[in-house]
């Protein structure tokens, strides 16, 4: 007879894997629909602050607000609950295992002024459409 394992309840205190893949997830659909987190945040009444936090895991997401998530980015509950990798997630995946894109990012992480990232990521954005 198989006995299926489960992930232990965690207390309110502690968080689980479960609790970070989540968050996970959800950075990773939030940055692929190009929001940010104060206008979701704003949307869902909460602050940015408790939003980064279930971005991170260091807060659980309770069943209304993911269902609030779900609404917002117009997704099935499925997308946080399944263990298959969303689409999201397998680019973003790909994307780290390249040193350019990681230089870029690094790179463009060091930008202080909010003026000077939207000039770089614009002038990223006109290269990328423009043929080889």
């Amino acid at each position: 007879m198989s006995v299926n394992v489960i992930e232990p309840v965690y207390g309110r205190e502690t968080l689980g894997p479960s609790d970070v893949e989540t968050g996970r997830r959800l950075r990773a659909l939030r940055l692929d629909r190009d929001v940010s987190q104060i206008a979701i945040a704003e949307a869902m009444g909460i602050t940015y602050q408790q939003f980064q936090k279930y971005e991170t895991g260091e807060n659980r997401l309770s069943l209304t607000r993911l269902r609030q998530v779900c609404a917002y980015f117009d997704v099935s509950l499925s997308y946080f609950v399944d263990d298959a990798l969303p689409e999201t997630d397998e680019y973003f995946i790909s994307l780290s295992q390249d040193h350019d894109t990681i230089g870029l990012v690094k790179a463009f992480s060091t930008i202080a002024k909010r003026s000077d990232r939207k000039l770089v990521l614009a002038l990223a954005r006109s290269l990328a459409d423009k043929p080889e």
